[in-house]
């Protein structure tokens, strides 16, 4: 017994085979039958859509992949095909609008959480996660390597990364320019370095970094001794919040771009409102959820019943081309080909 399936019968020579998706179990059974002739590429949207629907990363996603299977987005290029030709481009430029948006569902964001030693951020790690991931500990450097998980930012998907903090590390050596071995407490202060230089990668390659800081100015961090984070709070104690504002404490600084968060003792601070992160998970998550979406101009819904999505981004490549030629028609440019026939046969 390999498996349990289901079997859709299409003709004496085509069949599906429906298993639980593990690629050791679908290569097992594929053996076992002498071996499966892949079925095409899609011919068509909505075979395309149920390709995809199988690495769907969330129940948002999956919606709006079922509501093209089902002929959502061919529906509005064939009806967008028949409407005069500035009807037709103001479609157009909805439909790629709807595309870019659905993107950061269909194929989610890196999100990190960055900032000094003991600012909080494996705390807000778990937090968001609604689970105890990542280990949360009083002791600087706790964090030395990155820790990525799947998490929702309400409908939308993103993976999460909660990375090594920043801080001062000594040279052995003024010459080699490498870190001592040790700190004061025995740990490896190299391995806590190449933590650091992996926490600065992901951070420049992220759709979004997250900077937690302490409220108030951390003292300068040495070995064997954390900095301090809000009136002394340690690491697992600390709340993280959820503040844009200057600065990022006294240990690093953020990169461009980068969402600064405070964390304080006891509480988040969201604007007017201060929010007991880890007695109030949830409104945590909310506030961060809301941080993300106005940093990347998204809507509070990731799907919406019945709309049509270009969903992959071949499809969103092919309306930036067609738009730009629809927009050359009125100086004489050549006219494109039908919008039925954009995103028509792979």
């Amino acid at each position: 017994m390999l498996d349990e399936a289901l079997v859709l019968v299409h003709g004496p020579r085509q069949l599906e085979l429906h298993l639980h998706g593990s690629p050791a179990v679908v290569a097992a059974v594929a053996q076992e039958l002498g071996g499966l002739v892949p079925a095409p590429p899609a011919r068509n949207l909505e075979q395309a859509a149920r390709e995809d629907l199988l690495l769907a990363p969330c129940d948002a996603a999956a919606r709006v992949l079922l509501d093209q299977s089902e002929g959502a987005l061919t529906r509005a290029l064939q009806e967008l095909a028949g409407r005069p030709w500035e009807d037709a481009v103001a479609g157009a430029e909805a439909l790629l609008a709807a595309g870019r948006s659905a993107a950061h569902a269909l194929r989610p964001l890196t999100v990190v959480l960055a900032g000094p030693v003991n600012a909080g951020k494996s705390t807000l790690f778990n937090t968001l996660l609604g689970e105890e991931r990542a280990l949360v500990h009083g002791e600087a450097g706790t964090t030395r390597d990155a820790i990525g998980e799947v998490a929702l930012f309400g409908q939308w998907p993103v993976q999460l990364v909660d990375t090594a903090g920043a801080r001062a590390l000594p040279l052995a050596g003024a010459e080699s320019g490498a870190p001592a071995d040790c700190d004061a407490s025995g740990s490896s202060l190299e391995v806590e370095a190449a933590g650091q230089a992996r926490a600065r990668e992901l951070a420049q390659g992220a759709g979004l970094v997250l900077w937690c800081a302490p409220a108030s100015p951390a003292s300068p961090a040495s070995p064997g001794t954390p900095g301090s984070v809000a009136a002394g709070e340690t690491k697992g104690q600390a709340r993280a919040g959820c503040e844009s504002g200057p600065g990022a404490g006294a240990v690093g600084e953020p990169p461009a771009g980068a969402v600064v968060l405070t964390t304080r003792a006891g509480s988040v601070t969201a604007g007017a409102r201060r929010i007991a992160a880890l007695e109030e998970p949830s409104e945590t998550r909310t506030e961060v959820a809301r941080i993300f979406r106005e940093h990347r101009g998204l809507p509070p819904r990731a799907w919406n019943p019945g709309e049509a999505v270009p969903f992959r981004q071949e499809h969103l490549m092919a309306l930036e081309g067609w738009l730009a030629q629809a927009r050359e028609v009125a100086r004489g440019g050549p006219v494109p080909k039908p919008l039925s026939e954009l995103l028509g046969p792979h």
